[in-house]
């Protein structure tokens, strides 16, 4: 799949969730024929969303290729609700992109394992199922209400607080979401 090809050349130029760096972006519209693009906005109204996605579009309908906007385009936000606005469905839907939605009851700080981070995850090639999983791993013992001392995390947390209280030291590990930042809506 030309998109899969396009993702993993690019990925070494940061694409994150929240936003593509402007080297990224460059060499993706430079390469406007074989890329795909997907748009993620929970709200729909994310400014740096939405300027990107913008310039996007400008540069495909400047290279003549507006008619495949909706081949090589997908949204990703909030599903529509009457009399609510969402810039990002608002600006795709005038050129027909396809669109998937965001689970309002997901908020975007906390979308790792939905559409929103999983479908990056698996256009460059991680193993979806095995992501989940591995969550479904770290979240069994809280969810069975395992003592703490039987969660894993809870264990970390407790010998992180206890060796800044004796011993002075201090360790935090702050994993990234999938594909990099889960955003700021």
């Amino acid at each position: 799949m030309k998109a899969v090809q396009s993702i993993e050349s690019a990925r070494e130029e940061h694409i994150g969730s929240h936003g593509i760096g402007a080297r990224a972006l460059d060499a993706a519209l430079a390469r406007h024929a074989t890329t795909c693009f997907v748009a993620i906005s929970k709200s729909g109204g994310t400014a740096e969303t939405l300027m990107q996605t913008i310039a996007v579009l400008s540069a495909l309908r400047d290279a003549g290729l507006q008619t495949r906007i909706p081949d090589i385009f997908l949204g990703i936000t909030e599903p529509a609700i009457p009399r609510k606005a969402n810039g990002l469905r608002d600006l795709l839907g005038k050129y027909h992109v396809p669109m998937l939605d965001h689970d309002p009851g997901v908020g975007g700080r906390y979308s790792a394992f939905t559409n929103v981070e999983l479908l990056p995850a698996a256009m460059i090639g991680l193993d979806v199922a095995a992501v989940r999983a591995g969550a479904g791993l770290a979240l069994g013992p809280v969810l069975t209400k395992k003592s703490a001392p039987q969660v894993p995390a809870a264990v970390g947390a407790a010998l992180s607080v206890a060796l800044a209280a004796e011993k002075g030291k201090s360790i935090s590990v702050m994993m990234a979401s999938i594909a990099q930042s889960t955003g700021r809506e």
